[in-house]
């Protein structure tokens, strides 16, 4: 898979298959300052082969993460919040592989990408 499907999979993972709303995905926009515009521009960019997002996307990622508690208390991934049927073995190694960095949404970005790519 490559990595526009690995980030269209994030963004829409995120947004759909974690389940929540468009009242989340619009307040996950406004706190990160990024508009819907942005944010289609940035899926577009994705699928021309851009290799990375900005700060404001992962950001958004780290917050749709947070908002739907896949985020636990010390900032990091809580694999036991998956839902029955999902991968918590490569949720596991992905987990393992990115807990070490320190940034937030950087984390978040990361590790979701990391996820989906093996989903």
């Amino acid at each position: 898979m490559n990595f526009f499907n690995i980030a269209l999979c994030v963004a829409l993972a995120v947004v759909f298959v974690v389940g929540k709303t468009s009242a989340d995905h619009a307040a996950c926009l406004d706190k990160n300052g990024l508009s819907q515009d942005e944010f289609d521009s940035i899926v577009k960019k994705l699928e021309d082969g851009a290799e990375d997002a900005d700060t404001k996307f992962k950001c958004y990622t780290h917050c749709m993460m947070e908002s739907d508690g896949l985020i636990d208390g010390s900032g990091k991934f809580d694999v036991s919040s998956l839902d029955d049927g999902e991968d918590k073995d490569e949720a596991e190694k992905c987990k393992k592989e990115y807990d070490g960095v320190s940034d937030k949404c950087e984390y978040a970005f990361k590790l979701s990408n990391c996820y989906f790519k093996h989903e």
